[in-house]
């Protein structure tokens, strides 16, 4: 215990954290889809942060250009399984957070699953049918939702809060559209740790109950940040009607 406080000593002197937020977070459960860029850097944020158990869910494998902006992995790391990775470097932290990392894809056969086990998620992985998966799941259990995503010098942040906001599926189109990646048009590697550090941000807001499901368009090269307000749509797929089409299993 008193090994914890010391390692927390710097949040607890905060007048808004204290006790009262860090027995909160020691009591969360977190799912977090995707250990890349913006991924990375939210599981330190969360494991140092003192929260009680992360999942991390991630299939992909380390490359040398990952390196470049993903804060978990070095050249020494390439070839091996991000979970794996992940989980020994998120070990060495020491705070005490209980971790399972799953080398697996996120798919509409086992979001239910693991999205009912977490008390958040955190979905992070730069791909539209995978914000859509996370947004049905946590639409469909009731839990809150976190999704951003960084390329070239921009990022974008969005939360969902059961009975309070809007989700993703109020203001995107059915029919997904196909955007670019960062291995076709690259991203700075500051990118995605300035997105994720400010993501936390609203991940505590949402914890807090005090988020209100505006967009967050982060713009890196004119350092800027605007927010936008997205009304809960009343006639939404899925926060309304209750159409979980991204949950349905693939052909």
């Amino acid at each position: 215990m008193q090994e914890n406080e010391a390692l927390f000593s710097r949040h607890l002197r905060l007048a808004s954290w204290g006790r009262e937020m860090q027995d909160l977070v020691s009591r969360t459960s977190v799912l977090l889809v995707g250990a890349g860029g913006t991924g990375g850097l939210m599981a330190e944020l969360i494991v140092r942060s003192g929260f009680g158990s992360l999942t991390l869910v991630d299939m992909d494998y380390v490359s040398i250009s990952n390196v470049q902006r993903q804060v978990l992995f070095t050249a020494g790391d390439v070839g091996e399984p991000k979970a794996e990775v992940a989980e020994r470097k998120l070990s060495a932290i020491g705070s005490g957070t209980k971790l399972t990392c799953i080398p697996e894809e996120f798919s509409p056969e086992n979001a239910t699953t693991l999205v009912s086990g977490a008390d958040l998620v955190v979905e992070c992985t730069d791909s539209l049918e995978a914000a859509m998966v996370a947004n049905d799941a946590c639409v469909k259990l009731g839990k809150p939702l976190v999704h951003m995503s960084a390329i070239e010098e921009y990022g974008q942040i969005k939360a969902y809060t059961p009975g309070l906001t809007s989700c993703l599926a109020c203001f995107m189109p059915e029919s997904l559209p196909e955007l670019p990646t960062c291995s076709q048009i690259g991203v700075l590697a500051s990118v995605p740790s300035l997105v994720s550090a400010m993501a936390f941000s609203v991940l505590l807001n949402v914890l807090r109950r005090r988020d209100d499901g505006a967009l967050y368009f982060v713009d890196a090269r004119e350092l800027s940040v605007q927010k936008v307000r997205v009304e809960r749509n009343v006639n939404c797929r899925a926060c309304a009607r209750g159409d979980y089409i991204h949950l349905r299993r693939r052909p």
